[in-house]
């Protein structure tokens, strides 16, 4: 598992105190963070499953909770070298809902991404690349760069590469080069474009 900036114990998660957003309507109704880690732990243990020592990080609002437990499931045995992982994110500012994933490697980042491990074929990259040139996310010289970064890495991204998030992780490189409001929307863009739903 991976939970991206990871910084604080599940102890210290229960601590955090929910805020109700200033623009909250009368329906609005957050998650406590006690709560929710709560229900994860009951669940599993009513399937028999066994949730690992967790990993946290909380946004800056301290209203943003990203996580990841690595799992154990009775009868399911796990790639070599590998073990199950469940993850999720969620947020009580209205930013973004709950949003749960598991594999046999998970990620997960404040900034919206969750994403079970999945291989990615370099055609498939090619198809997400040509959608972000096509749809004006980044200039064709730049979507080359994305491309080279993804097939060769300049860095560990914590053995990504050939992974939705290894391509995600390119195109966040190249696009530090473009000033800070036009990164985030950049970077919201071609998320969006990601073959799959676990990464929106």
């Amino acid at each position: 598992m991976l939970v991206h900036s990871s910084n604080i114990q599940e102890v210290e998660v229960r601590r955090i105190e929910m805020q109700k957003p200033e623009n909250a309507g009368k329906v609005w109704k957050g998650i406590p963070n006690a709560d929710l880690l709560d229900a994860f732990h009951t669940v599993t243990a009513e399937r028999g499953w066994t949730l690992g020592m967790g990993s946290f990080s909380v946004s800056s609002t301290l209203q943003g909770l990203a996580g990841a437990w690595d799992i154990a499931i009775p009868d399911l045995n796990a790639p070599q070298n590998q073990s199950f992982s469940l993850g999720f994110i969620t947020s009580n500012d209205m930013t973004r809902s709950l949003r749960i994933v598991a594999g046999s490697r998970v990620f997960v980042c404040n900034n919206g991404m969750a994403v079970k491990e999945r291989h990615l074929k370099f055609r498939n990259s090619d198809a997400v690349l040509m959608q972000a040139g096509r749809k004006g996310i980044m200039g064709w010289s730049n979507i080359g760069k994305v491309d080279a970064e993804f097939r060769k890495p300049s860095f560990d991204y914590d053995r990504a590469h050939k992974t939705y998030w290894g391509l995600y992780n390119a195109f966040t490189h190249i696009v530090k080069g473009y000033n800070g409001q036009s990164q985030m929307d950049k970077m919201n863009q071609f998320r969006a474009l990601l073959p799959m739903a676990d990464a929106a």
